[in-house]
């Protein structure tokens, strides 16, 4: 026996396009709910490391964009000393982004030893494998003084993906 709420049951229905209401459709529509609650997979907690490449994760975002930040306010800025205290907060901060992107990349590494399904990426890039963003520094880059610090959300970056609303068929 299950409590349900019968809020949440009306917002299931409404959830799945079914607007009206009456007795076998509400019937249908705890039916599906039930089926659902039976069906659900709970997330299981996440690890200490998960946790903490998470945190790496965001702290690395942060750092793109104050670096980009830092950089457009560097080519607006005309004044010497100004310049002089812009050009020292960004060494520090790609000092701390390579910091960062040393350490998720030792955690990946130590992670694919444990995990035989994983594999870091054979190329002639030197690229750690991150969900969402992009490290890797190629000889073009280098050569071009672009390191790969690319805001996260430029458009090279960007995948569009649909997402398709489900509904009861009966």
């Amino acid at each position: 026996m299950v409590v349900a709420n019968p809020r949440q049951l009306r917002s299931v229905a409404l959830g799945h396009g079914i607007l009206e209401k009456s007795d076998p459709i509400d019937a249908a529509v705890i039916r599906r709910f039930g089926q659902d609650v039976r069906n659900l997979n709970l997330a299981t907690p996440k690890s200490e490391d998960q946790e903490k490449h998470g945190a790496l994760a965001r702290r690395r975002k942060s750092l793109l964009e104050m670096i980009n930040q830092e950089e457009t306010r560097l080519k607006q800025t005309a004044d010497p000393e100004v310049r002089g205290w812009i050009e020292k907060s960004l060494d520090s901060l790609k000092k701390q982004l390579k910091t960062v992107d040393e350490r998720i990349k030792q955690m990946v590494a130590r992670e694919a030893k444990s995990n035989s399904t994983l594999a870091l990426p054979r190329s002639s890039k030197k690229s750690t494998a991150l969900a969402g963003s992009r490290v890797s520094t190629t000889e073009s880059e280098r050569a071009s003084g672009n390191q790969g610090h690319q805001p996260l959300n430029s458009a090279k970056n960007l995948q569009w993906e649909t997402c398709h609303r489900p509904h009861i068929v009966e």
